[in-house]
């Protein structure tokens, strides 16, 4: 009885095996790519020159550092590149966090204006954040769902499918409310 029930318990445990393995979702880590001094130099000489590869690279190589403001800056500024506007709001904030400081209302300001002036270009990531804060709000910022619905759905075209993600992402708004969590 015993040798059955364990007989049992194997072949169970290989047929969830088999299934998991068939089923699961490969993780690709991607992969990090380190520069010498030199390359990183040549990286941000052909960003002064706008170059938007140059840019992703040297931003992906650096990650969350606020190294990456300055050239954020730069792109944005002069070259009006869309992401850009993106991470000179990310790495501004990075940069209070990293020094374990609170950002201040001038500071946030500066910030959010990057992220409104790329939700103009049509930059993704400036419209989902600019959803996120307007709808959970923030000290800076009033809680607004009509604007927040306006940057969910702001890159599409049909109405049943604004609403859906709209519904969609109201779900998961009502989960970071529900935690208590405060957004920037």
């Amino acid at each position: 009885m015993l040798i059955r029930k364990i007989r049992v318990a194997f072949i169970c445990a290989v047929v969830v095996l088999v299934f998991h393995s068939a089923y699961a979702q490969r993780v690709v880590i991607p992969f990090t790519p380190t520069y010498t001094e030199q390359e990183q130099k040549e990286l941000r000489k052909q960003i002064m020159n706008g170059d938007t590869e140059a840019y992703h690279k040297y931003s992906r190589f650096l990650r969350r550092s606020p190294k990456n403001l300055p050239y954020a800056l730069f792109m944005a500024n002069n070259y009006h590149y869309p992401p850009a506007y993106f991470d000179v709001y990310w790495f501004t904030l990075v940069l209070y966090e990293d020094y374990k400081l609170a950002i201040d209302s001038t500071s946030y300001s500066f910030a959010f204006q990057y992220l409104l002036k790329g939700s103009e270009f049509g930059d993704p990531s400036c419209n989902s954040q600019l959803a996120d804060i307007y709808y959970l709000g923030n000290r800076f910022v009033q809680q607004d769902t009509t604007k927040a619905k306006e940057y969910c759905t702001k890159e599409y075209n049909d109405d049943d499918t604004k609403e859906r993600e709209w519904i969609r992402l109201k779900r998961a708004y009502q989960r970071a409310l529900d935690a208590g969590k405060e957004r920037y």
